[in-house]
């Protein structure tokens, strides 16, 4: 592990869409993201909008339905940085409505 770094787990580069939904607090029905990075327990999102650490949040992406609570929120550019832990995740159906 480098010097300085805290986290626990390897991060995954990623940039994937996703469509997240928040479960609590201020509701947006669905929002378009980006996951930039992935590790076991945790997501790094980018999303057109702050979400409040402590909210509980439903990210859908191809293949998986992830529920995870926001633990960081912090503006980047025209959009903001999120960092998820990842609460649990299931596989999603094909056959489900999106």
């Amino acid at each position: 592990m480098p010097f300085g770094e805290r986290r626990s787990e390897t991060r995954f580069p990623a940039d994937d869409s996703a469509i997240v939904t928040i479960l609590q607090g201020v509701s947006h029905p669905r929002l378009e993201c980006r996951i930039l990075n992935t590790s076991k327990d945790g997501l790094h999102l980018r999303l057109p909008v702050p979400i409040e650490p402590g909210a509980l949040i439903q990210v859908r992406q191809k293949g998986a339905i992830t529920m995870a609570e926001v633990r960081y929120c912090i503006p980047a550019g025209s959009g903001f940085h999120i960092g998820a832990r990842i609460l649990s995740t299931m596989s999603a159906r094909q056959d489900l409505p999106t």
